[in-house]
């Protein structure tokens, strides 16, 4: 079995991060291989030279980059990148157990200066606001080479050390075999962790992967056929090959060495003179994305998403499908940052999405076997049981849901709200006939719900014979390329035997295998924020596959600024 990275049985592993998606994903994907979560200081789309300047007095600012770019005008995702050029949070990590690197940005961004001197940039000239004057008082720099950017990470690697005596790196490479972009720089930049680490003692590199053995994901988000994502194998192979040149002792080592020099510090003088500089935090005003922060857990952030709202009339998209779509400004107003807010949203929104990527789920059988033996176990309860999972007519099973409804005063999101204390009669009444499970009419929208059942051929709702009892229930609303779980209840008589964990995870592989799900383009499930409810709400997603993301909605059809 691998060695888990920790950082000792008091504290999470401080991860400060100088990288991109290659570094972001390989902690997201594969948080098995810490001994809890980590806590990520990330700075991003910065290249080693330019953090150097920042070292050096040079400072790169939000202000600046506002006064020669109209980033009003950028996709979200763009301005945020763009704008988060100048955060500089990994800077002030004195109490950093490892420093994460990787190759993209000095792969990738060609860097400008002012003609008069100043901190290196970078620009997407289409948004330049007055382009002539631009070039007329910048000069374009161009990438680094190879041996540039060995110098800038060797020399940044030294930096960081001043500040954190002893501090380990794990150096990984950003992938381009399906990034035909780069393809000019990937003979060069595959060998940038190796050399790096020939200079840079102490420093751990994860290797190129051959292209042939890369997992793929997120293909066509840099164009047709191209990718710069993978599964979380792909990075964890980077890993392993790290932890077999000693990543996981030196981590040790680190540890141990920062708690000695904190003791030593402490005896030696005032605590507040030893504390770190401070240093941003998330709820800091910023135009660069970014979630709230969670008291359950650090939030490590896979990936900002644009989801696709799949509005189309002239596919199929019916009044009712509109609807929805335009529902989703309210829906999601405390979740996702909205193009309609874009020059007044400063804040991030109080909620952070969490959600399955479909894309990871593969065969389902091993999926559910990936999950924490507790978890699984509970699946498995359920499937000793001989519950049956099966789509349902709520009207038919009235009585059911109010006992599930009313069978617990205090569940893991808090207090039982009041929708939830409805009377039979409230809920409609006992049925008196068998109703249908509604069916999609549009693939791309729609409601469903779903039920776990104990067969029982003489149960009864009233004086109708329904032959099976409803132990619980998950309504789903689709909004095209995402769905998210609306409501999700159990019987409390039945949640030891896994009811909740056995309907989340059936519709989870149902989704893998309906038209209405991966096949017509559905992408992600999502159940609320990390901050909804109790830490016990938050962990009972995480076991559930869900991971945290950003979410920025685009004007598209169907949500447009006249229905706002």
């Amino acid at each position: 079995m691998l060695q888990k990275l920790t950082a000792g049985a008091d504290h999470p592993l401080v991860i400060v991060v100088r990288g991109d998606c290659t570094s972001r994903r390989a902690i997201a994907l594969n948080q098995d291989l810490f001994d809890r979560s980590p806590t990520l200081r990330q700075s991003q789309k910065s290249t080693f030279a330019q953090l150097l300047d920042s070292l050096n007095g040079l400072s790169l600012t939000e202000e600046f980059l506002h006064s020669i770019s109209d980033v009003e005008s950028m996709p979200r995702t763009l301005a945020s990148y763009y704008i988060g050029q100048a955060n500089r949070e990994v800077l002030a990590c004195a109490d950093a157990d490892l420093l994460m690197l990787d190759s993209y940005a000095d792969m990738n961004f060609s860097l400008w200066q002012s003609k008069a001197g100043g901190p290196r940039f970078w620009i997407h000239p289409k948004h330049l606001r007055h382009q002539d004057s631009f070039l007329e008082e910048h000069v374009e720099l161009g990438r680094a080479s190879l041996d540039e950017a060995v110098r800038n990470a060797t020399e940044f690697i030294s930096r960081m050390r001043e500040l954190a005596p002893g501090l380990p790196v794990l150096f990984l490479n950003q992938q381009v075999d399906y990034y035909p972009k780069l393809e000019d720089r990937q003979s060069d930049f595959y060998r940038f962790g190796a050399l790096v680490a020939e200079q840079a003692p102490n420093t751990f590199y994860g290797g190129a992967i051959e292209k042939e053995q890369l997992a793929l994901a997120d293909v066509g988000s840099c164009g047709p056929g191209n990718t710069l994502h993978f599964q979380g194998e792909t990075y964890r192979a980077m890993i392993e090959a790290a932890m077999a040149q000693g990543l996981g002792q030196a981590v040790a080592q680190r540890a141990a060495q920062k708690a000695a020099l904190q003791a030593q510090s402490t005896s030696a003088q005032h605590p507040s003179d030893s504390t770190p500089t401070a240093v941003p935090t998330a709820t800091q005003p910023s135009s660069e994305l970014r979630s709230a922060p969670c008291k359950f857990a650090e939030l490590v952030v896979t990936e900002i998403i644009e989801p696709d709202l799949q509005y189309r009339p002239e596919s199929g998209c019916t009044p009712d499908c509109l609807k929805i779509v335009q529902s989703t400004t309210a829906a999601f107003e405390n979740y996702f940052y909205q193009a309609h807010r874009s020059k007044t949203q400063v804040e991030p929104p109080r909620f952070t999405p969490m959600m399955i990527d479909l894309e990871t789920v593969g065969d389902f059988s091993e999926w559910i076997y990936s999950r924490p033996a507790t978890y699984r176990h509970q699946f498995q309860k359920s499937e000793r049981a001989g519950y049956v999972f099966d789509r349902v007519n709520l009207k038919n099973h009235t009585a059911d849901v109010y006992e599930i409804n009313t069978s617990k005063d205090v569940r893991s999101g808090g207090e039982i709200r009041a929708n939830l204390t409805k009377s039979i009669e409230e809920l409609g009444g006992l049925p008196t006939r068998m109703l249908e499970p509604a069916t999609p009419k549009c693939e791309r929208h729609w409601r469903q719900v779903f039920g776990v059942f104990a067969t029982d051929e003489q149960h009864r709702q009233g004086d109708l014979v329904v032959g099976r009892r409803l132990l619980a229930y998950l309504s789903v609303v689709r909004f095209g390329e995402f769905a998210t779980i609306a409501q999700i209840m159990g019987h409390a008589d039945h949640l030891a035997e896994g009811v909740v964990n056995f309907v989340a995870q059936k519709f989870v592989e149902l989704a893998t295998q309906e038209s209405w799900g991966r096949a017509s383009g559905l992408r992600f499930v999502m159940y609320g924020g990390a901050q909804n409810g109790g830490e016990g709400l938050y962990n009972f997603k995480r076991r559930s596959g869900m991971a945290p993301y950003i979410v920025s909605m685009p004007y598209q059809p169907g949500y447009e600024p006249e229905t706002l």
